[in-house]
């Protein structure tokens, strides 16, 4: 790691194509000898305490093509100078200060594929030029101060992937000819005041999917679409002014996991096709004017977990069937219910009642009452507590504890596999199949064969009793946590932690803590090899299923592993040279743009080798 600010004497490198100090704990400025460097072609800065303007002799760099500043603390402008960047691919200036317009030479780069300028403070309108190259690929202006339209030919070359505004302040209406942007496979332009109608084609584009525009203006119905759907995960319109009703097309979208469309005007019925989203976890219909029955075809989404139907004016009985963790039902008049438990519920739903009318919001005075009650027993039970606890300390202190272990030990892993055979099944429940075991010793026991083993089971199986192919990317990522720390998966981290918890804890989620829990057998693994790993098996065990990647982009990400840093620069680092630098410094190995991947809150389909291809979860 090189401490201290760039030296000067860099620019007598004269035939230096590729810089590459990313994470290197350099602070100071740019010096402008960095001019000289006439055939530099890859500038990678990233993540460093680097400050002070960006200086106008970059503008010099002709044959630069990737170009990543991000993630320092520059400050001032865009300098006009970078419009004699005309080889430039890729521009990261992320997570800075700079502020100022985004000049308009920007969208004229003909060779600019990759634009994240995101995390700002730029203002004024975006390049209406942008896109205009036939060769835009991702562009993430998202977290600045932008007003004005979006520019109208993004995706004029059909190459645009990740479209990115979000938290701005854009007005006007969507690009129809995002319509027929085929290659597009994120859009996120939520927090805006963006308003019209959603453009004709938008949700049938075959590679999208996920679609975020919540919190603007926009107006019209739900986009009809005749093609089914499998791709199109996440679908937010959440809180904009879209009325009137949900066509039956909504069943289309078979591969939709999050469907949010409160704080809208929607009327009419639920469709009965919603009973299609076979992939459905998270359905918000909160706060529209939903009239009718509660779909009973609801009950076919299977994996649906969380449902908002509150703030409508739906009638009638709730579906006898529906067991969601939460069902939130608030406000209804007219709802009854006339089956068994429904699960947890929240805001006044009977359960397990026959025939118990949900009422209205309480009164004043009995809310008053209610307080009042509540924080007597409160204060109660807090009391009796304390006594109950001083109590058991002085017993406690007169005599020592005796630990007895109660846990079978005369038996093997191939005691109970041989047990787990057809003839042997004596019963069906929640938890799986129930075999009957004969011990070693003759006795028979019991036993359950859930689907996975304690450590690698997914969080959500335990109120689905479900698996997926989500659940086997979950219990995949378990085992790199383990090849990477090399702990087993539970028993070593304390009462009811599993390694997933143990690692989050560790590393705060965080690449660059990779080294907190990292193997101390793996002394001369190339470090951006194991960080590229620790990067996927994080992505793995998200709690969400939603927000984890498919098996088949897994397995692209661990196939894109990032080149070894240029012999010719020092060669690869291993985990003991790394041990003494910062966690920063470690984390360049997998953060520099050279890399495959990028983090949060993205893509599917590979960049050009000079750009990171951004992260697969949201940003």
């Amino acid at each position: 790691m090189y401490s201290g600010g760039i030296p000067r004497e860099l620019g007598n490198l004269s035939q230096l194509v590729r810089f590459d100090a990313a994470s290197c704990g350099l602070s100071g400025e740019i010096p402008p000898e960095i001019g000289k460097l006439q055939n530099l072609d890859t500038l990678f800065l990233q993540v460093n305490a680097l400050s002070g303007p960006l200086t106008t002799e970059l503008g010099s760099l002709k044959s630069l093509k990737s170009m990543d500043l991000s993630n320092n603390m520059f400050t001032g402008e865009i300098p006009a100078s970078f419009a004699e960047l005309k080889n430039l691919t890729l521009l990261h200036l992320f997570r800075n200060k700079l502020h100022g317009s985004i000049p308009e030479f920007i969208g004229d780069m003909p060779e600019l594929e990759v634009l994240q300028l995101w995390e700002n403070n730029f203002t004024g309108s975006i390049p209406q030029g942008l896109g205009t190259n036939g060769k835009l690929q991702f562009l993430d202006l998202s977290s600045n101060k932008l007003t004005g339209t979006l520019p109208p030919y993004m995706c004029s070359g059909n190459r645009l992937q990740i479209l990115i505004t979000l938290g701005n302040f854009l007005f006007g209406p969507i690009p129809e000819s995002l319509g027929q942007c085929e290659s597009l496979s994120r859009i996120r332009m939520g927090e805006n005041y963006l308003n019209g109608s959603i453009p004709k084609g938008l949700f049938s584009l075959p590679n999208l999917i996920q679609v975020e525009l919540q919190d603007n203006l926009l107006s019209g119905g739900f986009p009809e679409t005749d093609s089914i759907s499998v791709n199109l995960g996440q679908i937010s319109l959440s809180n904009n002014q879209l009325t009137g009703l949900l066509p039956p097309s909504i069943g289309n979208f078979s591969g939709v996991q999050k469907l949010l469309l409160d704080g809208n005007k929607f009327s009419g019925s639920i469709p009965p096709e919603i009973g299609r989203l076979q992939q459905l976890s998270k359905m918000d219909f909160s706060h529209n004017s939903f009239t009718g029955t509660i779909a009973p075809e609801i009950i076919q989404c299977d994996l649906l977990t969380f449902v908002d139907l509150s703030r409508n004016q739906l009638s009638g009985e709730i579906p006898t069937e529906i067991t969601v963790t939460l069902i939130i039902l608030h406000s209804w008049e007219t709802l009854t219910s006339a089956g068994p438990y429904l699960g947890p519920c929240k805001d006044g739903i009977a359960n397990g009642t026959h025939q118990a009318h949900v009422k209205g919001p309480f009164s004043a005075s009995l809310k008053l009452l209610l307080v009042i009650g509540l924080l007597l027993c409160s204060i109660a039970f807090a009391v009796a507590a304390i006594i109950k606890a001083r109590s058991l300390k002085r017993a406690s202190d007169a005599r020592a504890w005796k630990l007895t272990a109660f846990q079978r030990l005369d038996f093997t892993c191939d005691d109970v596999l041989d047990s787990l055979k057809e003839d042997n099944i004596i019963g069906k429940g929640g938890a799986g199949i129930v075999y009957k075991g004969v011990m070693p010793n003759g006795t028979s026991e019991c036993m359950s064969a859930i689907a996975g083993s304690y450590g690698y089971i997914a969080p959500e199986y335990a109120y689905t009793l479900k698996v997926d192919e989500k659940s086997d990317v979950y219990s995949f990522g378990v085992v790199l946590l383990e090849l990477v720390s090399g702990r087993k998966p539970v028993g070593e981290f304390g009462d009811g932690v599993d390694i997933v918890q143990w690692v989050r804890k560790m590393t705060d989620g965080n690449k660059e803590g990779v080294l907190k829990v990292l193997d101390p057998r793996l002394p001369t693994v190339p470090l951006h090899e194991v960080m590229h790993v620790f990067y996927v098996a994080m992505l793995c065990v998200e709690e969400q299923a939603v927000e984890r990647p498919t098996m088949r982009e897994v397995v692209q990400i661990l196939t894109e592993l990032p080149k070894p840093p240029n012999p010719k620069h020092g060669g690869d680092s291993t985990v003991t040279e790394t041990e003494s630098s910062s966690p920063a410094a470690a984390a360049s190995a997998v953060e520099s743009p050279a890399t495959a991947t990028k983090d949060a809150k993205e893509h599917h389909q590979p960049l050009p080798p000079q750009s990171p291809p951004p992260d697969l979860l949201s940003i």
